[in-house]
């Protein structure tokens, strides 16, 4: 189930500040992204993303965890996001 980040969904994606990826610095297939989930009710929470499909700066992924929000998306879930909203990187080899 694609769930795209939408002010009309339960939850919004905090952008990164400041960026965590620079100018013309594109994700990979299987790199591991961490999101900041901002929840309309409740605490901001940042979940690991496996991304699973890049095209420019539009990405989706696999959820890696469940939030502990009711309205966060749960594991396994695929979602869109932009380069804007990664606020870790994690490359495993």
């Amino acid at each position: 189930m694609l769930k795209i980040m939408a002010d009309s969904s339960s939850y919004t994606l905090n952008l990164a500040d400041p960026p965590v990826l620079g100018p013309g610095v594109m994700l990979r297939r299987d790199w591991h992204v961490q999101l900041d989930f901002a929840p309309k009710a409740g605490q901001p929470e940042r979940l690991w993303v496996s991304v699973e499909s890049v095209n420019g700066e539009r990405c989706t992924g696999r959820l890696e965890q469940s939030g502990r929000a009711a309205n966060l998306p749960l594991s396994g879930d695929l979602l869109a996001f932009e380069n804007r909203h990664v606020v870790n990187v994690q490359v495993i080899p």
